[in-house]
């Protein structure tokens, strides 16, 4: 026998083979007198389920490449239009599309407004609507139909809701859109031309930043380097003591994340040079015994160099304008070391000690300081510690 087989409007689906029994699928089709059902047959009994609230996720037709010729019978008879709306709730698909195939209503208001249909269909599985209801509400200018969703019934809802953006909408997505109504200033997040999840995440963990002009250009995986800036910019703007209002409004006004890293590498730069202009005058009164670190734990290497005196160190921060300098006293009381690095790149690497087992000293980075402080890259920074591993 086939394993998938579609005949009078009716998509039978051998299961035998995956449940180690006899068990067959069948899947009544869009335009079937009773729309889309599925019935489990077995050797003693036939179990019927027209629930679309309870409907099962029905992966059949997620797959174009290996799509069988019955499968595709059975998706010529729903409306592409319908099955291009649905695509993102890959969990919810098959019920959405139950109650379609029963009511021409539904199946409009799912084509015309997919993303508000779903958050209906989800408030009607928490709250057990019945099929009658839906249709009541599905029924009322659409302002109306949002209050049942537990959102605010205004256009400000709809814009924010048509510009939501994810690879699928399930549980999770569900609850991040009423976090986002309830958070979040909805009319700032509006003014953003598309909203992604990753995006909505990042503002629910830190909607201090919901002011921001690049927020529209941010990339799922640019938000650490997000933050590591503006952290950066806020330890500079203490270290200079400037206005901290004044340099915010100044932040919000960036276009994107190369500006804004730009404006940190500038505010970087005049601290680090602060930094290092006042220590230098601490040096001239220091005694020449608080001049020099404690003897490093590793001789010199072909890629790496002990920086042993303070001048040393300091000349390194000058040089590549960074703020190793602020390991003076860690390195002093010899707990933390630094190395001059001149492979792969040239850099300043700050090392701890960790006794193992045998006694034997095993060097650890604590952090490595590249050209205006920043890090190197993670290539990079493996080929450094594969020097310390060697030494």
């Amino acid at each position: 026998m086939r394993r998938i087989i579609w005949k009078n409007s009716e998509l039978h689906i051998d299961l035998s083979d995956l449940l180690n029994d006899t068990r067959i699928l069948i899947v009544t089709g869009f335009n079937h007198r009773d729309g889309i059902t599925w019935t489990l047959l077995t050797d003693d009994k036939r179990e019927y389920y027209d629930d679309p609230f309870t409907a099962p996720y029905l992966p059949t037709w997620e797959y174009p490449n290996q799509r069988d010729d019955q499968i595709q019978a059975f998706l010529d008879g729903i409306p592409p239009s319908l099955l291009n709306a649905l695509r993102p709730y890959r969990r919810d698909r098959f019920g959405l599309l139950m109650l379609s195939s029963r009511h021409r209503l539904l199946a409009e208001c799912c084509e015309r407004h997919p993303m508000l249909f779903w958050l209906l269909y989800r408030q009607a599985q928490v709250e057990q609507w019945p099929v009658v209801t839906l249709l009541d509400i599905c029924s009322l200018p659409i302002t109306d139909r949002l209050r049942p969703c537990q959102l605010p019934d205004d256009t400000v809802t709809l814009e924010i809701l048509n510009k939501l953006q994810a690879p699928q909408f399930a549980q999770h997505e569900y609850e991040l859109i009423h976090r986002c109504f309830a958070e979040l200033d909805v009319e700032r997040l509006n003014r953003l031309p598309a909203i992604p999840d990753h995006l909505l995440r990042f503002l629910l963990r830190q909607p201090q930043y919901q002011a921001l002009s690049l927020l529209s250009t941010l990339e799922r995986y640019d938000y650490n380097a997000l933050l590591r800036s503006i952290r950066s910019i806020e330890q500079s703007v203490h270290a200079l003591q400037l206005n901290l209002s004044d340099v915010e409004r100044q932040v919000a006004t960036l276009a994107n994340l190369s500006a804004l890293n730009r404006y940190q590498e500038r505010l970087h730069a005049a601290a680090t040079t602060r930094l290092l202009d006042d220590y230098e005058k601490r040096l001239g009164e220091a005694s020449d015994t608080s001049l020099a670190f404690p003897s490093p734990p590793f001789s010199a290497t072909e890629n790496l160099q002990p920086i042993t005196r303070v001048v040393d160190l300091l000349a390194e921060c000058r040089l590549l304008n960074h703020d190793a300098i602020r390991y003076v006293s860690g390195i002093q009381s010899g707990y933390h070391y630094a190395y001059r690095v001149l492979n792969p790149v040239y850099c300043t690497a700050i090392i701890i000690l960790f006794k193992t087992r045998d006694d034997k000293l095993l060097p650890v980075i604590k952090e490595v300081l590249a050209n205006n402080g920043n890090p190197v890259a993670e290539a990079d920074l493996n080929r450094i510690k594969s020097h310390f591993k060697q030494i």
